[in-house]
């Protein structure tokens, strides 16, 4: 009788690494630097003066950071599924509880925004293909043209998405021939998108950023493999990639590819020195950094928000330095989204896959 792999019996959130959980926190927290810094440069914070940032650190390549940890936590949680009866399902299940709810309860929240605010919110038509699309994390054009939908950092989720439906076919496979086919699978559809006029959402989903899911797989893989680094060579490692991300924003991003190669392998040996060795200790500082991990999702879906609020309320206060308002509104996305976590994330999660998951 054929044994039928259930949600349960794959690797637990929980048993995550304190590690990948702070690489996690590590690229939300890059996002929301760099959102700072842009609601300031373009003037939307009234009162508050622009910054100038001395470390010249390109802030939104924690995107990049955030697809090689997707691509090392579904292999390193999922990798003993492989074949197993059962398997796509399950992790599809487990993938469509952790996503979907909470970003449809910011999009939700995106639309009444834009109701009782009108003329507040950029990027504020409420198209009904667009909503569509949005909802069902397919790239699709705004009312200015540019794949993106309402709820503006969800456009990394349109990528998430497709690595999912990818990662759960390859399960019906046994591991190597399923990684195999993973491989296979985005090198023909970057192939595609060099090579074939395509448009929309076609086009957009054969973008080579989706190679950085690869680099987390195979940085799992290593791991799996009982790869382990010395702190000297982990150390280098994510210095390589700081320096190497310093460089890439100097010399300027001019295409996709460049995006893979100036941050995307950046990303990917910084990634590399957090994990490969010993795991960080238990210790409260790092059970506090597994707690910046788990709300990470919570901050990148609602620090918009955030920013946006303190931002109304800025010009009452009367400071014009920039860094003030960059600390004020870093530190109260980063409560908010902890707070966003304990109180709507963390039960609904727990209600879903109680019900669901052990269904």
């Amino acid at each position: 009788m054929e044994r039928v792999i259930h949600a349960d019996e794959t690797v637990q959130p929980r048993d995550i690494l304190i590690s990948v959980q702070a690489l996690r926190f590590l690229a939300a927290a890059m996002v929301l630097f760099g959102h700072l810094q842009d609601t300031l440069r373009r003037g939307r914070i009234k009162g508050a003066e622009a910054v100038s940032d001395p470390t010249f650190m390109p802030w939104h390549s924690g995107v990049d950071i955030f697809f090689v940890v997707s691509g090392f936590i579904m292999f390193f949680m999922s990798a003993a599924a492989f074949g197993q009866p059962g398997a796509p399902g399950a992790f599809l299940s487990r993938r469509v509880i952790r996503v979907v709810p909470l970003y449809w309860f910011f999009t939700t929240l995106m639309i009444t925004v834009i109701l009782a605010l009108p003329g507040k919110v950029v990027h504020d038509d409420l198209d009904a293909a667009h909503l569509l699309a949005t909802y069902f994390f397919v790239p699709w054009p705004n009312a200015d043209g540019a794949i993106q939908p309402l709820l503006s950092v969800g456009w990394t989720l349109n990528y998430e998405m497709l690595f999912y439906a990818v990662f759960a076919a390859s399960m019906l496979l046994p591991l190597r021939a399923g990684m195999s086919v993973i491989v296979a699978a985005f090198a023909a559809l970057v192939i595609a998108g060099w090579t074939l006029p395509l448009e929309g959402p076609i086009e957009a989903w054969t973008r080579p950023i989706i190679l950085e899911f690869l680099f987390g797989i195979a940085i799992a893989a290593l791991y799996r493999r009982g790869v382990r680094l010395g702190f000297v060579a982990r150390l280098g490692l994510v210095g390589a990639g700081v320096a190497l991300l310093i460089a890439g924003e100097a010399s300027g991003l001019r295409g996709e590819i460049d995006r893979v190669l100036l941050w995307g392998v950046p990303a990917a040996l910084i990634a590399a020195g957090f994990i490969l060795g010993s795991d960080f200790p238990a210790t409260r500082l790092n059970e506090a950094i597994r707690l910046g991990g788990d709300a990470s999702y919570s901050l990148y879906l609602s620090h918009l928000f955030t920013l946006r609020a303190i931002g109304l309320a800025w010009p009452f206060t009367g400071i014009s330095n920039g860094w003030a308002f960059v600390v004020v509104a870093g530190a109260g996305s980063i409560l908010a989204a902890v707070l966003v976590y304990l109180l709507l994330e963390k039960p609904m999660l727990s209600v879903l896959r109680r019900f669901v998951l052990s269904s």
